[in-house]
Protein backbone atom coordinates (compact mmCIF):
# COMPACT_ATOMS: atom_id res chain seq x y z
CA UNK A 1 0.00 0.00 0.00
CA UNK A 2 3.08 2.48 0.88
CA UNK A 3 4.31 1.69 -2.70
CA UNK A 4 1.08 2.77 -4.42
CA UNK A 5 0.92 5.95 -2.26
CA UNK A 6 4.19 7.07 -2.78
CA UNK A 7 3.66 6.51 -6.99
CA UNK A 8 0.26 8.05 -6.50
CA UNK A 9 2.40 10.96 -5.19
CA UNK A 10 4.71 11.24 -7.76
CA UNK A 11 2.19 11.37 -10.26
CA UNK A 12 0.74 13.91 -8.49
CA UNK A 13 4.20 15.74 -8.95
CA UNK A 14 3.69 15.67 -12.65
CA UNK A 15 0.67 17.55 -12.90
CA UNK A 16 3.02 20.94 -11.96
CA UNK A 17 3.66 21.70 -15.06
CA UNK A 18 0.44 21.46 -16.35
CA UNK A 19 -1.36 22.66 -13.61
CA UNK A 20 1.24 25.91 -14.03
CA UNK A 21 -0.24 26.77 -17.58
CA UNK A 22 -3.69 26.76 -15.75
CA UNK A 23 -2.40 28.86 -13.07
CA UNK A 24 -1.14 31.12 -15.25
CA UNK A 25 -3.81 31.48 -17.25
CA UNK A 26 -6.35 32.63 -14.39
CA UNK A 27 -7.72 35.89 -13.83
CA UNK A 28 -7.65 37.88 -11.18
CA UNK A 29 -11.18 38.10 -10.93
CA UNK A 30 -13.18 35.32 -9.70
CA UNK A 31 -16.56 36.93 -9.60
CA UNK A 32 -19.73 35.74 -11.20
CA UNK A 33 -19.74 31.98 -12.06
CA UNK A 34 -16.31 30.11 -11.61
CA UNK A 35 -14.86 27.06 -10.37
CA UNK A 36 -11.59 26.49 -8.43
CA UNK A 37 -10.01 23.27 -8.43
CA UNK A 38 -7.53 22.50 -5.20
CA UNK A 39 -5.10 19.73 -5.36
CA UNK A 40 -3.26 19.10 -2.59
CA UNK A 41 -0.67 15.83 -2.58
CA UNK A 42 0.99 15.46 1.00
CA UNK A 43 4.00 13.45 1.59
CA UNK A 44 4.36 13.19 5.38
CA UNK A 45 6.44 10.71 7.90
CA UNK A 46 6.25 10.09 11.29
CA UNK A 47 8.22 8.58 14.10
CA UNK A 48 6.37 7.76 17.44
CA UNK A 49 8.06 6.07 20.86
CA UNK A 50 6.06 5.02 23.72
CA UNK A 51 6.39 2.58 27.06
CA UNK A 52 3.79 -0.35 27.39
CA UNK A 53 4.07 -2.59 30.26
CA UNK A 54 7.34 -1.50 31.13
CA UNK A 55 8.60 -2.07 27.59
CA UNK A 56 9.42 0.55 24.71
CA UNK A 57 7.65 0.64 21.53
CA UNK A 58 8.58 2.25 18.49
CA UNK A 59 6.37 3.39 15.05
CA UNK A 60 7.59 4.42 11.86
CA UNK A 61 5.06 5.14 9.26
CA UNK A 62 4.02 7.75 6.18
CA UNK A 63 1.35 9.05 8.93
CA UNK A 64 -1.37 11.21 7.54
CA UNK A 65 0.71 11.64 3.72
CA UNK A 66 -2.39 11.86 1.32
CA UNK A 67 -3.83 13.09 -2.11
CA UNK A 68 -6.21 15.80 -1.34
CA UNK A 69 -8.57 17.28 -3.85
CA UNK A 70 -11.13 20.94 -2.88
CA UNK A 71 -13.60 22.22 -5.47
CA UNK A 72 -15.17 25.22 -4.92
CA UNK A 73 -16.83 27.69 -7.09
CA UNK A 74 -20.10 28.83 -8.16
CA UNK A 75 -22.26 26.65 -10.90
CA UNK A 76 -24.76 30.09 -11.13
CA UNK A 77 -25.38 33.12 -9.65
CA UNK A 78 -27.75 31.61 -6.80
CA UNK A 79 -25.96 28.01 -6.72
CA UNK A 80 -22.66 26.86 -5.57
CA UNK A 81 -20.75 23.72 -5.02
CA UNK A 82 -18.00 22.97 -2.51
CA UNK A 83 -16.34 19.10 -2.20
CA UNK A 84 -13.21 18.31 -0.74
CA UNK A 85 -11.96 14.56 -1.18
CA UNK A 86 -9.16 12.36 0.09
CA UNK A 87 -8.60 10.77 -3.02
CA UNK A 88 -5.44 8.11 -1.33
CA UNK A 89 -3.59 7.67 1.67
CA UNK A 90 -1.50 4.79 3.05
CA UNK A 91 -4.29 2.68 3.60
CA UNK A 92 -6.65 3.09 0.01
CA UNK A 93 -8.96 -0.44 1.32
CA UNK A 94 -10.14 2.57 4.10
CA UNK A 95 -11.13 4.96 1.50
CA UNK A 96 -12.65 3.11 -1.02
CA UNK A 97 -12.91 -0.82 0.81
CA UNK A 98 -15.64 -2.10 2.49
CA UNK A 99 -16.93 -2.71 5.90
CA UNK A 100 -17.21 -5.69 7.68
CA UNK A 101 -20.37 -6.76 6.70
CA UNK A 102 -19.32 -6.38 2.90
CA UNK A 103 -21.29 -3.13 2.32
CA UNK A 104 -18.67 -0.05 1.10
CA UNK A 105 -17.20 2.02 3.37
CA UNK A 106 -19.14 4.97 1.12
CA UNK A 107 -22.68 3.89 2.96
CA UNK A 108 -21.17 3.66 6.83
CA UNK A 109 -21.45 6.72 7.91
CA UNK A 110 -18.39 5.30 10.71
CA UNK A 111 -15.78 5.71 8.31
CA UNK A 112 -13.95 8.50 6.55
CA UNK A 113 -13.99 7.52 3.33
CA UNK A 114 -12.82 9.39 0.19
CA UNK A 115 -15.85 11.63 -0.16
CA UNK A 116 -15.54 14.04 2.92
CA UNK A 117 -17.63 16.83 1.53
CA UNK A 118 -19.70 17.78 -1.43
CA UNK A 119 -22.32 20.88 -0.67
CA UNK A 120 -24.53 22.24 -2.90
CA UNK A 121 -26.01 25.41 -1.63
CA UNK A 122 -28.71 27.68 -2.64
CA UNK A 123 -28.77 31.37 -1.84
CA UNK A 124 -31.86 33.09 -1.38
CA UNK A 125 -31.05 36.87 -0.10
CA UNK A 126 -29.21 36.67 2.67
CA UNK A 127 -30.48 32.81 3.30
CA UNK A 128 -28.66 30.14 2.43
CA UNK A 129 -29.58 26.22 1.96
CA UNK A 130 -27.21 23.95 1.54
CA UNK A 131 -27.81 19.81 0.99
CA UNK A 132 -25.58 17.12 0.85
CA UNK A 133 -22.24 15.85 2.59
CA UNK A 134 -21.35 17.99 5.20
CA UNK A 135 -19.25 18.67 8.20
CA UNK A 136 -20.91 17.86 11.53
CA UNK A 137 -21.15 21.23 13.43
CA UNK A 138 -19.14 20.38 16.62
CA UNK A 139 -16.09 20.89 17.95
CA UNK A 140 -14.95 24.10 17.11
CA UNK A 141 -11.87 25.53 15.36
CA UNK A 142 -9.88 22.41 15.92
CA UNK A 143 -12.61 20.58 13.67
CA UNK A 144 -12.51 23.27 10.78
CA UNK A 145 -9.89 22.62 8.82
CA UNK A 146 -9.45 20.22 5.42
CA UNK A 147 -7.98 16.81 6.35
CA UNK A 148 -5.10 17.95 4.86
CA UNK A 149 -4.28 20.87 6.68
CA UNK A 150 -4.18 18.77 10.20
CA UNK A 151 -1.82 16.88 12.17
CA UNK A 152 -3.15 13.78 13.99
CA UNK A 153 -0.61 13.79 16.83
CA UNK A 154 -1.92 17.28 18.31
CA UNK A 155 -5.49 16.50 17.87
CA UNK A 156 -7.78 15.71 20.45
CA UNK A 157 -9.23 12.37 21.18
CA UNK A 158 -12.31 13.10 19.97
CA UNK A 159 -11.16 14.50 16.80
CA UNK A 160 -9.69 11.76 16.62
CA UNK A 161 -12.91 8.99 17.42
CA UNK A 162 -15.89 11.25 15.75
CA UNK A 163 -16.62 10.35 11.86
CA UNK A 164 -17.88 13.52 11.16
CA UNK A 165 -18.53 13.52 7.22
CA UNK A 166 -22.63 12.98 7.27
CA UNK A 167 -25.10 13.09 4.96
CA UNK A 168 -27.91 15.59 5.64
CA UNK A 169 -28.53 19.59 5.24
CA UNK A 170 -28.44 22.76 6.89
CA UNK A 171 -29.61 26.64 6.57
CA UNK A 172 -27.66 29.44 7.00
CA UNK A 173 -28.57 33.18 7.69
CA UNK A 174 -26.16 35.75 6.88
CA UNK A 175 -27.00 38.73 9.18
CA UNK A 176 -23.63 40.97 8.66
CA UNK A 177 -20.71 39.28 10.16
CA UNK A 178 -22.94 37.00 12.12
CA UNK A 179 -23.83 33.71 10.44
CA UNK A 180 -26.45 31.51 12.75
CA UNK A 181 -27.17 28.05 11.45
CA UNK A 182 -29.60 25.38 11.98
CA UNK A 183 -28.09 21.42 10.92
CA UNK A 184 -30.02 18.01 10.36
CA UNK A 185 -27.18 15.64 9.31
CA UNK A 186 -26.84 11.53 9.82
CA UNK A 187 -25.67 10.23 13.37
CA UNK A 188 -21.73 8.85 13.27
CA UNK A 189 -23.09 6.14 15.78
CA UNK A 190 -25.35 3.67 12.99
CA UNK A 191 -23.87 1.48 10.84
CA UNK A 192 -25.78 2.92 7.29
CA UNK A 193 -26.56 6.39 5.57
CA UNK A 194 -29.92 7.11 6.71
CA UNK A 195 -30.62 3.87 8.41
CA UNK A 196 -32.34 3.33 11.44
CA UNK A 197 -30.37 4.65 14.13
CA UNK A 198 -31.24 8.39 14.68
CA UNK A 199 -29.75 11.67 13.20
CA UNK A 200 -28.20 14.69 14.93
CA UNK A 201 -29.26 18.16 15.18
CA UNK A 202 -27.33 21.33 15.29
CA UNK A 203 -28.13 25.20 15.99
CA UNK A 204 -25.01 27.14 15.44
CA UNK A 205 -23.60 30.67 15.44
CA UNK A 206 -20.18 31.61 13.41
CA UNK A 207 -19.24 35.20 13.27
CA UNK A 208 -17.03 37.59 13.92
CA UNK A 209 -17.92 40.20 16.95
CA UNK A 210 -14.91 42.62 16.18
CA UNK A 211 -12.13 42.51 13.74
CA UNK A 212 -9.78 40.29 16.22
CA UNK A 213 -12.82 37.58 17.40
CA UNK A 214 -13.78 35.00 15.87
CA UNK A 215 -16.54 32.50 17.39
CA UNK A 216 -17.51 28.64 16.38
CA UNK A 217 -20.13 28.13 18.46
CA UNK A 218 -23.03 25.15 18.37
CA UNK A 219 -25.29 23.02 20.88
CA UNK A 220 -27.09 19.89 19.88
CA UNK A 221 -27.94 16.42 20.03
CA UNK A 222 -26.41 13.28 18.78
CA UNK A 223 -29.10 10.36 18.60
CA UNK A 224 -27.55 6.88 19.12
CA UNK A 225 -29.19 3.30 18.24
CA UNK A 226 -29.53 2.56 21.65
CA UNK A 227 -28.45 4.73 24.44
CA UNK A 228 -30.89 8.08 23.22
CA UNK A 229 -29.66 11.22 22.92
CA UNK A 230 -25.80 12.77 23.68
CA UNK A 231 -25.86 16.45 24.41
CA UNK A 232 -22.52 18.22 23.06
CA UNK A 233 -21.87 21.77 23.66
CA UNK A 234 -18.93 23.38 21.56
CA UNK A 235 -17.44 27.14 21.93
CA UNK A 236 -14.53 27.72 19.46
CA UNK A 237 -13.25 31.04 20.02
CA UNK A 238 -10.37 32.27 18.01
CA UNK A 239 -8.79 35.90 18.91
CA UNK A 240 -6.18 37.59 16.46
CA UNK A 241 -3.71 40.56 17.07
CA UNK A 242 -1.60 41.24 14.44
CA UNK A 243 0.63 38.17 13.65
CA UNK A 244 -0.63 36.43 16.77
CA UNK A 245 -3.98 34.13 16.66
CA UNK A 246 -4.76 32.43 20.20
CA UNK A 247 -7.12 29.61 19.65
CA UNK A 248 -9.65 28.20 22.45
CA UNK A 249 -12.12 25.18 21.95
CA UNK A 250 -14.27 23.82 24.61
CA UNK A 251 -16.36 20.62 24.17
CA UNK A 252 -18.86 18.92 26.80
CA UNK A 253 -20.75 15.91 26.09
CA UNK A 254 -23.29 13.68 28.26
CA UNK A 255 -26.57 11.71 27.83
CA UNK A 256 -28.06 14.28 30.68
CA UNK A 257 -27.93 17.73 30.32
CA UNK A 258 -27.79 18.16 34.23
CA UNK A 259 -24.44 16.69 33.89
CA UNK A 260 -22.96 17.90 30.88
CA UNK A 261 -20.43 19.79 32.59
CA UNK A 262 -19.33 16.88 34.40
CA UNK A 263 -18.85 14.12 32.20
CA UNK A 264 -17.03 14.17 29.18
CA UNK A 265 -14.17 16.91 28.36
CA UNK A 266 -12.29 18.17 25.98
CA UNK A 267 -10.39 21.45 25.95
CA UNK A 268 -7.73 22.84 23.28
CA UNK A 269 -5.60 25.28 22.64
CA UNK A 270 -3.15 26.86 20.13
CA UNK A 271 -1.08 29.88 19.98
CA UNK A 272 0.55 30.97 16.43
CA UNK A 273 2.94 33.50 15.58
CA UNK A 274 3.23 34.54 11.86
CA UNK A 275 6.47 35.89 9.77
CA UNK A 276 6.76 36.35 6.07
CA UNK A 277 8.23 32.75 5.78
CA UNK A 278 7.40 30.99 9.01
CA UNK A 279 4.60 30.08 11.34
CA UNK A 280 5.29 28.96 14.93
CA UNK A 281 2.83 27.26 17.22
CA UNK A 282 2.37 25.19 20.01
CA UNK A 283 -0.72 23.45 20.76
CA UNK A 284 -2.05 21.81 23.97
CA UNK A 285 -5.11 20.14 25.28
CA UNK A 286 -7.02 18.64 28.02
CA UNK A 287 -9.60 16.04 27.83
CA UNK A 288 -11.79 13.73 30.47
CA UNK A 289 -14.08 10.87 30.97
CA UNK A 290 -15.93 11.01 34.26
CA UNK A 291 -19.07 9.37 33.72
CA UNK A 292 -20.03 5.96 33.96
CA UNK A 293 -18.00 2.96 31.37
CA UNK A 294 -15.55 5.67 29.95
CA UNK A 295 -16.36 7.75 26.57
CA UNK A 296 -19.14 6.48 24.66
CA UNK A 297 -17.13 7.03 21.47
CA UNK A 298 -13.85 4.85 22.33
CA UNK A 299 -14.15 1.23 20.91
CA UNK A 300 -12.10 -1.26 22.98
CA UNK A 301 -9.15 -4.00 22.44
CA UNK A 302 -8.82 -5.67 18.93
CA UNK A 303 -11.81 -2.93 17.18
CA UNK A 304 -10.19 -0.31 17.77
CA UNK A 305 -10.17 1.60 14.88
CA UNK A 306 -8.45 4.73 13.25
CA UNK A 307 -11.35 6.72 11.14
CA UNK A 308 -9.06 9.61 9.54
CA UNK A 309 -6.24 6.99 9.19
CA UNK A 310 -8.08 3.89 7.76
CA UNK A 311 -10.86 1.31 8.84
CA UNK A 312 -9.15 -1.02 11.52
CA UNK A 313 -5.61 -0.93 13.70
CA UNK A 314 -5.21 -4.68 12.24
CA UNK A 315 -4.59 -3.40 8.79
CA UNK A 316 -3.25 -0.45 9.18
CA UNK A 317 -0.05 0.44 10.97
CA UNK A 318 -0.79 2.99 14.12
CA UNK A 319 -0.18 6.45 12.57
CA UNK A 320 -0.24 8.43 15.56
CA UNK A 321 0.74 8.57 19.60
CA UNK A 322 -2.91 9.72 20.49
CA UNK A 323 -4.31 6.54 22.18
CA UNK A 324 -7.89 7.02 20.48
CA UNK A 325 -9.51 6.28 23.73
CA UNK A 326 -10.11 7.99 27.52
CA UNK A 327 -11.93 6.37 30.04
CA UNK A 328 -10.25 3.16 32.49
CA UNK A 329 -12.79 1.29 31.39
CA UNK A 330 -11.46 1.10 27.59
CA UNK A 331 -7.31 0.81 28.55
CA UNK A 332 -7.30 4.37 28.92
CA UNK A 333 -5.06 6.58 31.82
CA UNK A 334 -6.82 5.04 35.33
CA UNK A 335 -3.22 5.91 36.55
CA UNK A 336 -2.79 9.34 35.46
CA UNK A 337 -5.76 11.12 35.57
CA UNK A 338 -6.97 13.13 33.01
CA UNK A 339 -5.66 13.28 29.57
CA UNK A 340 -3.04 16.02 28.64
CA UNK A 341 -1.15 16.48 25.27
CA UNK A 342 1.05 19.26 24.40
CA UNK A 343 3.48 20.31 20.99
CA UNK A 344 5.59 22.48 19.13
CA UNK A 345 5.90 23.35 15.72
CA UNK A 346 6.98 25.34 12.51
CA UNK A 347 5.25 25.27 9.28
CA UNK A 348 7.90 26.81 6.39
CA UNK A 349 6.65 28.59 3.59
CA UNK A 350 9.92 29.36 1.04
CA UNK A 351 8.12 30.04 -1.87
CA UNK A 352 6.86 33.69 -2.49
CA UNK A 353 3.15 32.33 -2.50
CA UNK A 354 2.04 29.96 0.22
CA UNK A 355 1.39 27.02 -2.00
CA UNK A 356 4.75 25.13 -0.41
CA UNK A 357 4.38 24.05 2.87
CA UNK A 358 6.71 22.19 5.21
CA UNK A 359 5.89 21.34 8.67
CA UNK A 360 7.84 19.76 11.35
CA UNK A 361 5.91 19.07 14.60
CA UNK A 362 7.22 17.52 18.30
CA UNK A 363 4.01 16.09 20.41
CA UNK A 364 3.90 14.26 23.68
CA UNK A 365 0.95 13.26 25.66
CA UNK A 366 0.49 11.23 29.16
CA UNK A 367 -0.44 8.47 27.73
CA UNK A 368 2.51 5.37 28.25
CA UNK A 369 5.13 8.63 28.02
CA UNK A 370 4.01 8.78 24.53
CA UNK A 371 6.00 11.22 22.42
CA UNK A 372 6.72 11.90 18.20
CA UNK A 373 8.12 13.96 15.67
CA UNK A 374 6.34 14.28 12.65
CA UNK A 375 7.81 15.78 9.71
CA UNK A 376 6.48 16.81 6.24
CA UNK A 377 5.78 18.81 2.87
CA UNK A 378 2.43 19.93 0.89
CA UNK A 379 1.78 21.63 -2.14
CA UNK A 380 -1.06 23.62 -2.79
CA UNK A 381 -2.12 23.37 -7.05
CA UNK A 382 -4.72 25.88 -7.43
CA UNK A 383 -6.76 26.51 -11.06
CA UNK A 384 -9.78 27.34 -12.32
CA UNK A 385 -11.83 24.67 -14.31
CA UNK A 386 -14.37 27.96 -15.32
Amino acid sequence: MKRLFLAAFSAALLLVPFVSRAQAAEVDEEEGNHMTVTIAPRLEGNYGRWEADNQPGTNRSLGSSMLYMIMDGNITDNLSLYGAFQLLNPDPAGLYGKDDDGVSVLFNPQYVNFLNMLMLTYSIGNVDISLGKDALAFGGFEQDPAIVDTYWDIYSNNWNLVQPYLWGGRITWNIGDQAPFFQIVDSPMKERVFGKGGMCFFGGWNGQFYDGWETMWSFGGMQTPEDGTMKILSLGNRWTSGNLVLTLDYMARSFDIKTLFNDEMTLTGEIRYTFPKIDLFSKCGWEFVRGEGGSYFAIGGDDWYIPYGGTNSKSLVMPTIVPDCIGAEFGGIPDKGDYLFASLGAEIYPLKTRDLRIHVIGAMNNYNKSMSLTAGVTYYFNFNLW
